[in-house]
């Protein structure tokens, strides 16, 4: 009896310490939040060519130096955006809707994970510090994509309508070349194998090849020395 009472005490420790390691990893792995950083790169292009644009028309007496901003309330069409020169336009729509395809990453990422988080968060197994940082990722995301309907609107008439519906479609167009490209790449290396193979075989094949002509010219050497020898002898 005591025997089997210790058998069912280690049986209990070893049950419950594979719970708190499994329980220590659910841990870690909830606080591993994934990274949300916006685009900068393509914010500071697209940004760069509208000072660009905005100075270039104040010099020109267009527009005053602090109507850079669209006062709040005022229609898109009401912007400065809207007096640009064709070249400008031209630029700045590539670059706004570059900067919206390079927020398209975090977007879909932010959506995936909001749920599970805020169950995480909801249970506890997520730390307050960790939410707050992703609930403030979500927040810079909506002023992002907000501003990027609005720019894309004074830019040009409906346009904010289409802009993030645009990027999502170029990075879904994209995703599918890189997943093509991937494939021939993958298809280019397995043919080279393949290639490669069939050079070994045509080698080795081409190798024993000269090894048999080689044995039966020796062989013919001594046979022929053989007759040589016998005919001296005599």
């Amino acid at each position: 009896m005591a025997l089997i009472a210790a058998i069912g005490v280690v049986r209990l420790w070893w049950q419950e310490r594979r719970r708190s390691q499994a329980k220590a990893s659910f841990f870690k792995e909830a606080e591993d939040v994934l990274s949300f950083s916006a685009p900068t790169e393509a914010i500071n292009e697209y940004e760069v060519a509208r000072e660009d644009a905005f100075d270039e028309m104040v010099k020109e007496g267009k527009v005053d130096k602090d109507a850079e901003d669209l006062p709040e309330g005022e229609l898109p069409e009401t912007s400065w955006l809207r007096q640009v020169s064709q070249e400008h336009k031209k630029k700045l729509k590539l670059f706004l809707l570059r900067r919206a395809l390079a927020n398209v990453p975090r977007w879909i990422g932010l959506s995936q994970e909001v749920n599970a988080k805020f169950r995480l968060y909801r249970h506890g197994l997520l730390s307050e510090e960790t939410w707050q940082s992703f609930s403030r990722a979500q927040e810079a995301l909506q002023v992002e994509l907000d501003y990027l309907r609005l720019e894309a609107e004074c830019l040009e008439p409906q346009w904010g309508d289409r802009i993030l519906k645009d990027a999502m479609l170029l990075f879904r167009l994209q995703q599918a070349k890189e997943a093509q490209q991937k494939e021939q790449e993958q298809e280019a290396k397995k043919r080279a194998a393949i290639q490669k193979q069939e050079c070994v075989l045509q080698q080795q094949k081409k190798d024993a090849m000269e090894r048999r002509a080689e044995k039966q010219a020796d062989s013919l050497l001594k046979e022929e020395a053989g007759k040589q020898k016998k005919k001296a002898a005599r």
